[in-house]
């Protein structure tokens, strides 16, 4: 599906595209405008190259389970309900994301290694790892998650405008992230997790838990900010083990 094709205001199919099959097919140079949602994929891995993603009414693209793996290069999304990806389910075995649109919902690592680049963002997405998780942000460009309302990274997410600047400057007068906004990110996986240059920030409403929560799993953290947590930045427990090294933690309830 590709060369400049528009898929617009598609009426009784919620969806500018949606593929059910398995496999990885080639979405490129497409424009997606007015849909309920641009993109659904429930089973295939596509590549997305070069689409343009406009007044989606939901996300631009959803993914469900294995889906997540599909590959984002050089797309764009603007004054969608949110100018992302939207994942959900379980993944399993190897794979890895894409340091392209920012993704949020939910999403399980039930095997295998889940890869994510540097560059890649998260935007009030709860990660929960069974299996293992490898992080390899830098500091240049970081993996951060954080609130949907957080525009000082990836801009305006949610089509409100962005309010990085006022966020700063006239808070009361702006949509800005809270503490706790959001989930966590869950390492409860046997297989050793490695989290290198990340940003956690805005996470964890629950006394129970930590914005980066090692529930019975292994992690090694470096070069890790947590910030702005409701509750704990770091939580560990239930035989967890985790080591943090040359890490910022500040303006959390509690550190770790």
């Amino acid at each position: 599906f590709q060369e400049n094709t528009a898929a617009e205001d598609s009426g009784f199919a919620p969806a500018g595209l949606k593929t059910a099959a398995s496999g990885s097919p080639t979405i490129s140079q497409n424009t997606f405008t007015n849909n309920r949602y641009g993109v659904k994929v429930d089973s295939a891995t596509p590549s997305f190259t070069n689409n343009s993603f406009q007044g989606t009414t939901n996300a631009a693209v959803t993914l469900t389970g294995n889906a997540a793996a599909s590959v984002f290069t050089g797309n764009t999304a603007s004054g969608n309900g949110k100018n992302g990806i939207n994942i959900s389910g379980s993944i399993s075995g190897n794979a890895s994301l894409s340091a392209n649109l920012p993704y949020t919902g939910s999403l399980t690592v039930s095997s295998g290694i889940l890869t994510i680049p540097a560059g890649t963002l998260f935007k009030s997405l709860a990660l929960t790892v069974n299996g293992a998780v490898d992080i390899q942000g830098t500091t240049i460009n970081p993996v951060v998650f954080t609130d949907l309302s957080d525009d000082s990274y990836g801009g305006d997410f949610t089509s409100n405008g962005d309010n990085s600047a006022l966020c700063t400057s006239d808070p009361a007068n702006a949509v800005c992230p809270q503490p706790g906004s959001w989930g966590r990110a869950t390492i409860a996986g046997a297989a050793t997790s490695t989290v290198n240059n990340a940003v956690i920030r805005y996470g964890n409403s629950s006394p129970f838990f930590g914005a980066l929560y090692v529930n019975g799993g292994r992690a090694e953290i470096t070069n890790t900010t947590l910030e702005h947590n409701q509750r704990a930045g770091l939580l560990i427990q239930n035989g967890g083990v985790a080591t943090f090294a040359n890490g910022t933690v500040r303006n959390n309830e509690t550190g770790i």
